[in-house]
């Protein structure tokens, strides 16, 4: 392959690869949070968690003990991508968010729960001040836009599948992003064609996390059978990765 097919990894400095979410002497979106809600898309009212698609965690667990990480680290300084910019940002309630919403009462009533671990979550909500319940309570019935959680997986707590969601997103980039490095043989340059491969394996990796956290099967019904010991697989919709149940461990 000719020299005009490579591109020399130094002449693309300065920096452009920014694949933690707070880190001196990156360029905006500085405040992830502000990035998310400005992509309009998820869940966005109160105690809403601005969730990173393809998260920091999962980058660097993608290349920790990779034969090429030397390499691989060299080039994510130049590919052009920022960790925060909004195609990469979803908001996603927390699991009081959604006690909230089908209760549809401020003070959340912990006997609507057979699980210690769900009454504890319930203690914690109430502990807050009233009056911001009450407005927390009046922006989820307003009717407005992304002020619902339905059909969204649950954030926090991270018994919801977040740590199983770092590793399945983990092994996802060094299937599809990483691996387009194997061929290359000089370690100071990379070819055109992988650099531009690199750049659309995350946004397709992007599109295809934001589809999986969302279109989910939620519904009052569905979480009415947290409670029913025969109903095994109640939380599927509620977890953003394949785990245990995180009510009855």
């Amino acid at each position: 392959m000719s020299d005009e097919e490579h591109l020399d990894i130094e002449k693309l400095r300065p920096r452009r690869g920014w694949f933690r979410k707070v880190e001196e002497g990156m360029p905006e979106p500085k405040k992830y949070a502000k990035s998310c809600k400005a992509g309009k898309d998820g869940y966005l009212g109160p105690h809403s968690g601005a969730h990173h698609l393809l998260p920091q965690t999962s980058f660097f667990m993608s290349i920790e003990g990779h034969p090429n990480r030397e390499y691989i680290e060299n080039v994510m300084e130049v590919i052009p991508y920022h960790i925060n910019r909004q195609s990469n940002m979803l908001g996603l309630p927390t699991f009081s968010v959604y006690d909230l919403h089908y209760q549809k009462q401020h003070t959340l009533d912990e006997n609507q729960h057979s699980s210690g671990v769900a009454k504890g979550y319930v203690a914690t909500f109430n502990s807050y001040k009233e009056e911001w319940r009450k407005r927390w309570l009046q922006k989820l019935t307003s009717g407005l836009a992304n002020m619902s959680p339905e059909h969204l997986a649950i954030h926090l707590p991270v018994s919801f599948g977040h740590i199983e969601y770092n590793y399945m997103v983990a092994d996802e980039l060094r299937r599809r992003v990483w691996r387009v490095l194997d061929s290359e043989k000089d370690k100071h340059k990379i070819k055109k064609e992988s650099f531009d491969a690199i750049q659309s394996a995350l946004t397709e990796l992007e599109s295809k996390f934001r589809k999986h956290l969302k279109d989910r099967a939620t519904s009052l019904q569905q979480w009415d059978k947290r409670n029913d010991s025969a109903e095994t697989d109640w939380y599927e919709p509620y977890t953003m990765a394949d785990t245990n149940d995180p009510l009855r461990g």
